[in-house]
């Protein structure tokens, strides 16, 4: 597999990480990827991939609820490439190499691991044991639901789902017009 289809697959499970988390926490969702166009240091171009899950509501979510929301993605793609672990548990660093600025930022404040307070980390720790427990590929019962997600991401023209067709999203919105703006 070239190194293209494997970042886009790799997007298309960490967006279907968080899609899945916040249909299942009851809150409507968006999620889409798209190509990039990058310029060369020497000339030309290079396409790359990009993704984004817009989960409106989310701040209603209890802060638990966020957390797992916020880590679901990571866990999600790295179930993903661990393909012969049953019950592999990534490491927090793992996790965090994996995630956004956006996927941390939690009640609108972007977190800071690395010297976060231990009482703090503890219930990020406690957050992402429970996502890996609903995702791990192994029997996380959420796990069919990803694999689906992630399926419809990489299929659908352009590459974007939604849970319901009458929700709609500024940033959903602003996305897929730069989507269609990609040359």
């Amino acid at each position: 597999m070239n190194r293209l289809k494997r970042e886009k697959i790799c997007i298309a499970y960490h967006e279907a990480g968080h899609y899945v988390t916040a249909r299942h926490f009851g809150v409507p969702v968006t999620a889409c990827l798209w190509p990039v166009h990058r310029e060369r240091p020497r000339g030309g171009t290079f396409k790359i991939w990009k993704g984004q899950c817009d989960a409106q509501g989310v701040s209603l979510l209890s802060p638990h609820q966020e957390r797992i929301h916020c880590v679901a993605g990571a866990i999600a793609q790295i179930a993903w490439q661990e393909k012969t672990a049953d019950q592999y548990m990534p490491d927090w660093t793992e996790v965090y190499d994996f995630m956004s600025p956006s996927d941390c930022t939690f009640k609108g404040e972007l977190c800071d691991f690395p010297t976060m307070p231990e009482r703090e980390w503890q219930k990020w720790w406690k957050a992402m044991v429970e996502a890996h427990a609903m995702l791990n590929r192994a029997n996380g019962p959420l796990w069919p639901t990803v694999q689906r997600t992630a399926r419809r991401l990489l299929t659908a023209k352009p590459h974007f789902i939604r849970l319901n067709e009458r929700e709609h999203s500024v940033a959903f919105n602003r996305v897929i017009a730069h989507y269609r703006a990609a040359p």
